[in-house]
């Protein structure tokens, strides 16, 4: 019973971590699928891939030179009829440029990544991160990347710290019950998580709660590996701390709390999982007050003794707000900001909230400041908030 309990899991978690990596092709955040040969990786991506994009391209670095991502040195005039050298994008370059449809949205797969040379590697790291390759631009271009490991790889190589914390890692290892299960169901295409069109205003929340999470735990924002193995894995970095919060914000969209199975997969895709587990375990344990409440009865206020814990509660309220910043809510943040800082005597733990919402009054808000904005003053005043 035990054994074919933990198989169902296993399978459940493993198709958990598709949806995943479908959510990352959404989000716009590149991905990195590691497994032994012969577990699917091209396949599933390249479905996931047909299904979300207009248009997708499979590459293998490893047989190509940089110029293939680079583009071709040519000749060329400028506006001044000067001649200048100029690259030329490959055909799959100006393929996916020349994309139209529904899902405003085109993919670049670079298979067996690991396996090629490092000027090779070198020349997709723009495109990966930026979609920029050479001098052509590809706008909403989701990169995705499989590899072996190592020790199985053709000639494979642990990623520099560079590359590797260019995407979200994903170990790629299938349950064979999965794979029974898809070959008798004749490999159809993966379940997927579509985000809602408004995904995005759920990053107020999730920054909020991260900036908390960094008042307790600033050392987990920044922090390299020192083993050079270890850097070729997921670790925090100002840019994944970015994309934790985005994919947070995801999960947020998609009703996934905190102790979901997505929240830990994803999360820990971009930090590592000891990072990601801390994260998670911290807002589960915040028990933020509704701020919606806070927003109507500023007199609910109650703030822990805990700087962060009190943070994060009055940043929750200005998240919640610029989600749908309009004159009145806008208004009723700062009657809760002044509650704390003149009832509650706690300006310090309100002024980081007091400027985000001082940077963001709403359009049409024509009044004169709130009255509740004036415990801020000297404050605003010293960083320019004010004036602005």
């Amino acid at each position: 019973m035990t054994a074919t309990h933990t198989a169902i899991d296993a399978t459940e978690l493993f198709k958990t971590k598709i949806r995943a990596v479908s959510v990352c092709i959404q989000a716009g955040i590149p991905f990195l699928l590691v497994g032994e040969p012969g577990t699917a990786k091209t396949a599933v991506v390249e479905s996931l891939y047909a299904r979300l994009c207009d248009d997708h391209y499979t590459s293998t670095p490893a047989l190509h030179d940089p110029s293939h991502y680079a583009g071709y040195p040519s000749r060329s005039r400028n506006e001044h009829k000067q001649l200048v050298a100029v690259m030329i994008p490959n055909h799959w370059v100006v393929r996916l440029s020349q994309s139209k449809g529904p899902h405003g949205r085109t993919g670049i797969f670079l298979d067996e990544l690991s396996s090629a040379p490092p000027a090779t590697r070198a020349s997709c790291l723009r495109g990966i991160l930026q979609g920029q390759w050479g001098d052509h631009s590809l706008p909403n271009c989701s990169a995705g990347a499989a590899m072996n490991p190592p020790e199985l790889a053709e000639a494979g190589n642990d990623l520099s710290a560079p590359l590797a914390n260019r995407f979200a890692h994903f170990d790629w290892n299938p349950p064979p019950k999965w794979w029974d299960e898809q070959r008798q169901l004749g490999f159809p295409a993966p379940d997927i998580l579509t985000l809602p069109k408004d995904w995005q205003k759920h990053i107020h929340r999730a920054n909020a709660l991260h900036s908390a999470f960094v008042q307790r735990r600033p050392q987990l924002v920044q922090s390299c590996p020192d083993e050079v193995q270890n850097q070729s894995k997921a670790w925090p970095s100002f840019r994944t701390s970015t994309w934790a919060c985005e994919l947070m914000a995801a999960c947020l969209s998609l009703g996934a709390g905190f102790e979901t199975d997505l929240a830990r997969v994803l999360i820990g895709s971009v930090i590592g999982a000891g990072p990601a587990s801390e994260f998670l375990t911290y807002c589960a344990d915040l028990d933020l007050p509704d701020p919606e409440l806070l927003l109507r009865k500023p007199s609910e206020l109650k703030l822990a003794r805990r700087g962060d814990q009190a943070y994060a509660t009055l940043m929750s309220v200005v998240a919640a707000v610029l989600t749908e910043n309009t004159p009145e809510r806008w208004v009723a943040a700062w009657n809760v900001l002044g509650y704390a800082a003149e009832t509650l005597k706690r300006p310090d733990v309100a002024c980081a909230a007091a400027k985000l919402l001082g940077n963001n009054k709403p359009k049409g808000y024509f009044g004169a400041p709130p009255d509740a904005m004036n415990a801020f003053v000297p404050f605003l005043q010293e960083c320019g908030t004010l004036s602005r």
